[in-house]
């Protein structure tokens, strides 16, 4: 939509270290490795996302609504937003929830088992 603007341009970064500020005394420098997830064994988990983003919500939406009740202590239609190798993102409305799997998620099979776990862990 915005690509045709004169002043639109793409850029890529290359990320050499982030600072965190948690809050008071609470800041720390992080290695590229600290944030970045890597996906170069993902090829299979990147193209399913958006139909295995469907499949959780619309199968299992009662247990993603109480993963998201759970992390945030917010009741409501939860929905899985984002889907990674390294965990998935939660949304209800403008608030965001990011639960980080145990193990790396590839395919269905594993994004539903981490959901499993999730619960169970939550328990």
């Amino acid at each position: 939509k915005y690509a045709d603007f004169g002043d639109f341009r793409f850029f890529t970064l290359k990320l050499e270290h982030a600072h965190y500020v948690g809050g008071f005394g609470r800041i720390c420098s992080l290695k590229p490795e600290d944030v970045l997830i890597d996906v170069s064994a993902a090829a299979e988990l990147i193209a399913a996302e958006p139909e295995i983003i469907a499949a959780l919500n619309h199968n299992l939406a009662e247990d993603v609504a109480r993963l998201g009740a759970r992390l945030s202590g917010k009741e409501g239609p939860w929905r899985v937003s984002d889907l990674d190798p390294g965990g998935m993102d939660l949304a209800l409305g403008l608030e965001r929830i990011r639960w980080d799997f145990e193990g790396e998620v590839r395919d269905l099979a594993s994004a539903k088992e981490a959901l499993r776990t999730a619960l169970a862990t939550l328990r």
